[in-house]
């Protein structure tokens, strides 16, 4: 049996994706025995869906209000799991009344425009 941690990152587009691969935070959790593994909506929408996860982090700073209404099964899917992290913009007041509608435990992290790669690096690191 495995004790490693298995964790979700969730994007809304490929670019997102590649960029947290390529940080230290992903590099830190790795290094620190977590499996990581990674969906994106259009992935998510093709029909690839992934199993039951320890933790999930959502991204969701570059993401619209209405278009998080829009992906509203993508992130509800995914949000039952015991840690579920969403990054948002400092003004979310819409996203953070889903996320907590979809699990009212989620760790809610705010970030602005200027330093939120910054941000989700570190936090998830």
């Amino acid at each position: 049996m495995s004790s490693q941690r298995k964790v979700l990152v969730l994007c809304t587009a490929v670019e997102e994706e590649g960029y947290f691969k390529s940080t230290p935070g992903n590099k830190k959790l790795v290094a620190d025995g977590a499996e990581l593994k990674w969906q994106t909506f259009d992935s998510f929408q093709e029909g690839k869906r992934h199993g039951t996860f320890d933790a999930v982090i959502a991204i969701l700073s570059t993401t619209g209000a209405d278009d998080l209404e829009m992906m509203e099964e993508f992130y509800e899917y995914y949000a039952a799991a015991p840690i579920f992290i969403a990054f948002v913009v400092l003004d979310a007041g819409p996203h953070i009344d889903l996320l907590k509608k979809w699990n009212d435990k989620v760790v809610i992290v705010k970030c602005d425009e200027e330093n939120k790669l910054e941000i989700v690096t570190a936090c998830y690191a």
